[in-house]
């Protein structure tokens, strides 16, 4: 869109750089005060709407330090996956558009736990948001960019990103149908993240060219 456009050249040149960075310290730091305080420091650091309109404003932003994994190696290696993933996607398109990919999936997941406070909040239901899925329209977004990219599965396999973006597709769908209230509207909310960033960064022209000349 073209004030998309205009916004970018007026500020492009005050974006921050590497803000996958910062991402992947708070998950770090949510890893390692998970290894030495165990599960329950969640209860006073994911994102839930009833307790921030309790004075428990941090909830807006330690929500972000929920890892991707709470096993050890497995978190280690996600995390890295997730910063070599952030630093590609920001190299495909400049820090001002990834950080606005960033900033408006933060505020879309902050406006989805209000909205579910809104809708549970006379059946006493306390539903807590993660950034897991928040996480992954950050991998959905790079198989948009680099759609024949190869990760190597466990190490070994290479695979197209486009093929684990099938896969993702298909375990999204079943999450959806067998998730939770939480659950689904953390999927709804990394979808519409990717799908309103493509359309007003133009992206989304681009990717249905692309394959429309296969």
């Amino acid at each position: 869109m073209k004030w998309f456009r205009k916004l970018e050249l007026k500020h492009g040149q005050s974006a921050v750089r590497n803000l996958m960075i910062v991402l992947c310290v708070m998950y770090a730091a949510g890893w390692v005060i998970q290894l030495v305080e165990g599960m329950i420091y969640y209860n006073y650091m994911t994102l839930t709407a009833a307790d921030v309109l309790h004075g428990q404003v941090w909830r807006l932003v330690t929500w972000l330090m929920y890892p991707p994994s709470v096993n050890p190696v497995f978190g280690l290696i996600m995390i890295y996956v997730y910063w070599t993933i952030g630093r590609d996607i920001e190299y495909a398109w400049g820090s001002f558009q990834f950080d606005w990919f960033i900033i408006q999936g933060v505020i879309f997941h902050i406006i989805g736990a209000f909205l579910l406070y809104l809708r549970y909040r006379t059946g006493g239901v306390l539903i807590m948001l993660t950034p897991v899925n928040f996480s992954l329209s950050i991998l959905l977004a790079f198989m948009a960019s680099y759609p024949d990219a190869q990760f190597l599965l466990f190490f070994v396999v290479p695979v197209k990103a486009k093929y684990l973006g099938a896969f993702y597709a298909v375990m999204t769908v079943l999450n959806f149908i067998q998730g939770s209230a939480g659950e689904r509207t953390e999927i709804i909310i990394s979808l519409i993240n990717v799908l309103v960033f493509l359309v007003i960064s133009g992206r989304a022209a681009s990717i249905t060219d692309r394959f429309r000349k296969r």
